[in-house]
């Protein structure tokens, strides 16, 4: 009933104390160079959502970039890691963190809501309760663009539609919401609103620890390094087909998780008209050969000129 979602991993994965939290986010964001041609535009940002003790250098370089843009909406596209029988979870409420509250563009939200359906577009927002892929990023929001509004949308899995052979379009579920979407996007574009969605994504989850029967090793990694490349490539490529492709070929052995998060905002820039040129700020994985499990995650920039 609360109109503020609570920090949920706030003393867990980061600190709760402001000032505390204040020193760590500079760090990470000060150890980073932003690189991006002056001329450019800054678009869309990929984001990992993997803690900040292993991906810390990521969202370093992902928001030393944005602090140098200012936009008036941020569309938080996370993923969503718990059950659900619906694919896409809005919420209305406004992020707090230990520096601020981060208000929600609750009128942005509530006309997709009513385009997509509002039942099913709400039925499960608990589930934003103890998500962490949209809430890692408030607290670098709120440290630089305290001013601004979130949109946090939570998607889920495409496993359906991989085994299926089918195209997320096939399904209403999917193409309602994505053309809702993009609608209320565009009036809001239309409007004079800086729009800029964030992808909160990471990307593969390998090694006995996440199932797999083969140990890691330095050429395994090797393998899931160049498999990731072709999957960011065709996110450079903007080709959402190719995306879709490359993960049904072997059913998403990677488990890559942001893979229905990215497909969306492709599909989103494309049906918006949106031509966009990538860089590349960052690649990592981050290893446990003890416990067995890796994690792949890239911090990147979508620009226009």
């Amino acid at each position: 009933a609360t109109p503020v979602r609570e920090p949920y991993l706030a003393g867990v994965s980061y600190a709760a104390e402001e000032s505390v939290l204040k020193k760590q986010l500079h760090a990470y964001i000060e150890s980073s160079t932003a690189l991006a041609p002056a001329t450019a535009t800054l678009a869309g940002l990929v984001a990992p959502h993997i803690d900040y003790r292993r991906g810390g250098s990521s969202y370093g370089k992902a928001y030393a970039h944005l602090k140098h843009h200012s936009h008036d909406l941020y569309i938080i596209l996370g993923t969503s890691h718990q059950y659900s029988p619906h694919l896409f979870h809005l919420s209305r409420k406004h992020f707090e963190t230990p520096l601020g509250t981060l208000p929600c563009a609750t009128s942005f939200v509530s006309k997709i809501g009513v385009l997509y359906g509002e039942e099913r577009a709400f039925a499960d927002e608990y589930l934003h309760r103890r998500e962490h892929s949209v809430e890692l990023q408030t607290p670098f929001l709120q440290l630089s663009h305290a001013g601004s509004s979130i949109a946090p949308v939570l998607v889920g899995s495409f496993y359906d539609m991989l085994r299926q052979e089918k195209y997320p379009s096939e399904f209403e579920v999917y193409e309602r919401f994505i053309e809702s979407l993009t609608q209320v996007v565009a009036d809001e574009m239309a409007a004079g609103t800086r729009v800029l969605p964030i992808a909160s994504v990471d990307i593969a989850h390998v090694g006995t620890f996440f199932g797999d029967t083969e140990k890691l090793n330095p050429e395994r990694l090797a393998e899931i390094e160049a498999r990731d490349a072709v999957y960011l490539a065709a996110i450079s490529a903007r080709d959402k087909a190719a995306l879709f492709a490359h993960i049904a070929e072997d059913l998403d052995a990677r488990r890559v998780c942001g893979f229905p998060t990215m497909y969306l905002l492709l599909d989103l820039y494309d049906r918006l008209g949106v031509s966009y040129t990538t860089q590349l700020y960052e690649y990592q994985q981050a290893v446990d050969y003890q416990a067995d499990c890796a994690v792949t995650f890239a911090a990147m920039g979508l620009y226009v000129p």
